[in-house]
């Protein structure tokens, strides 16, 4: 009797095991940011591991001013989603020119920028995709 009902433990516990949680719940962080990054934007976030404020930028050729866009130039993270291994030039303005500061070749997804990206009172104020 005592092993009919262990086994019957047994059972339930790995019923409920196998469908208790959701798929969600298994996903990476990398995986679930880079899902909320659509295909072609670079994603930056304000935050590491691809939390807190996002900006999303999308068009080629220009200088994106995410300090005044964003209101922010602290880059802690960042998922590059643009298409065809292109290549996003992170820069800094020095209050005379814009200077790049870092590089990223898509498809990428930093969930911990380097540390020129976010220190103050630079960071990255500016983003050129393309």
């Amino acid at each position: 009797m005592r092993k009919r009902r262990l086994g019957a433990l047994v059972a339930a516990v790995v019923a409920v095991l196998s469908v208790g949680f959701p798929a969600t719940a298994s996903a990476s962080p990398v995986k679930a940011a880079a899902e909320s990054c659509p295909a072609g934007y670079l994603c930056v976030y304000d935050l590491t591991s691809f939390v807190g404020d996002v900006h999303r930028v999308y068009e080629c050729g220009y200088i994106h001013n995410i300090g005044l866009d964003w209101g922010s130039d602290q880059v802690a993270s960042y998922i590059n989603n643009q298409t065809g291994n292109a290549l996003a030039t992170f820069y800094n303005w020095n209050g005379s020119e814009w200077v790049p500061i870092g590089y990223s070749t898509a498809p990428e997804a930093v969930p911990y920028a380097p540390s020129e990206f976010y220190d103050k009172p630079d960071g990255v104020d500016g983003i050129k995709l393309c």
